[in-house]
Parts: C-alpha cells; structure tokens; sequence
C-alpha cells in the first residue's frame, strides 16, 4: 500500500521554485514520486492505498540538525555533575530524539553524550526496535584539559597521547565522527580559544596520528569560543 499527499506546496530542497499542487508518494519509508500533480508521469491511486488531502500546505525535506546534546541540562550545575546513570539518560536522549521529529527533523548529529548513551539509541533505531530519527553518534567529546565525563561526556587529555587515546576509544565503541573541543562552549564563560587548549591542536596535528582512518577527517566537528 501507498500513500498519496495530495493538493500540497512541495519545496523540494534543490533550489528550485516551490511547486503548488503538488503530490508525494511513500510506500514504506521511501518516497517513490514526487511532482506536479498533472504530470504526465503522476502516478494514480490505486483501490489500497491512501489518500490524504493536506489542503495547500507545504511539504520539505526533512531537518538536518548538526549539533546536538540530546542529554544535556540547561542551565548548567553549578559543580558540573550530572546525576542521571545510564538506563536515564539513555531514555531521556529517545524521549528528545522523538521530540524533534515533531520540529521536522529526521536526521540529528550527537557531538557529546555521556555513557555512550547516543549510541544505545542509535543502534536500536537502525536495528528497528525503535522507531525514531537517524542519529550520527560521536560519543563522548575530547578536549584538552578539563574533563567532565559524567556532565556532557567531555573527556580530556593535556598530552598528545592521551587525546589520541580518548578520539580512538570512541571509533572502537562505533563512532560515526568525532567531536572536538577546543573550548567548553556556553559551558565555560569567558574561555576562548587563545587560553590552555588551543595549544593542543598544534600539538596534535592529524597527519601524526598513526593508523588513523583519513576518511573520518571530514566527519570531525570542532566547537570554540570566539
């Protein structure tokens, strides 16, 4: 069975004007046509499959949000620590996954959970035990200096081993990228990336690592304060 959106304003994310009177097709979670409801190629309803009228509105791909901490707790604890054990906190990041599909996001990037608690969820969503947005899971961050791995799933290394340790210890447990930090962010107010931990990218520099996949570099968000 398929379903039919019909009598919709379709902006199909390539550039291209919006098209009134639309029609997108699903059959299953794919969509199989989408155009002009009067194209000479528009598929026609057959006696199964459904029909929804969405009376003009629009329809958009879906969301992409590229930074995200599904976990995380705002405003922060005075002494950074957070309190929610794993099972929590794994429960707390679905709960938040779903929410944003109702925003109209489909795709969400995790750059920073404790416990590895994007990745529990992740997993179970591919493998179809749950239903949910995809999820590119970068695990725990690695910064240099500091490290509050039971806040936001900061872990910190002051010498170039140590911060190769921590980014490798992420791609064993089944990292999709790996996040970066020179800086805490709104986590640390008034730090910059001229204070202890810029140093660290100069030490460190990516062609020293050995048996590093150069294939991840494009999958490597790096957060700083101005």
């Amino acid at each position: 069975m398929q379903t039919f959106f019909t009598n919709c304003r379709l902006v199909d994310g390539t550039g291209q004007a919006a098209l009134e009177a639309a029609t997108v097709v699903v059959s299953g979670a794919t969509i199989g046509w989408c155009g002009a409801a009067q194209a000479a190629d528009a598929p026609t309803p057959q006696p199964d499959d459904r029909v929804v009228d969405l009376g003009g509105k629009t329809i958009v791909p879906g969301l992409f949000n590229t930074h995200v901490h599904l976990a995380l707790r705002l405003p922060f604890p005075e002494r950074r620590i957070d309190q929610f054990d794993r099972g929590y906190r794994v429960m707390l990041v679905y709960r938040r996954a779903l929410e944003a599909i109702y925003s109209g996001t489909t795709t969400i990037r995790c750059v920073g959970e404790a416990h590895y608690a994007d990745m529990d969820v992740r997993n179970a969503i591919n493998k179809g035990v749950l239903a949910g947005p995809q999820l590119q899971s970068a695990g725990h961050a690695d910064c240099h200096g500091r490290t509050w791995p039971q806040f936001n799933g900061m872990y910190g290394g002051r010498r170039r081993g140590g911060f190769q340790l921590r980014c490798r210890e992420q791609l064993r447990a089944g990292a999709d990228l790996v996040k970066i930090c020179l800086t805490g962010g709104i986590g640390t107010p008034g730090e910059n990336r001229r204070t202890n931990r810029w140093p660290m990218m100069r030490c460190a520099p990516w062609s020293r690592w050995p048996k590093a996949p150069t294939s991840w570099w494009p999958r490597t968000p790096a957060a700083s304060a101005p």
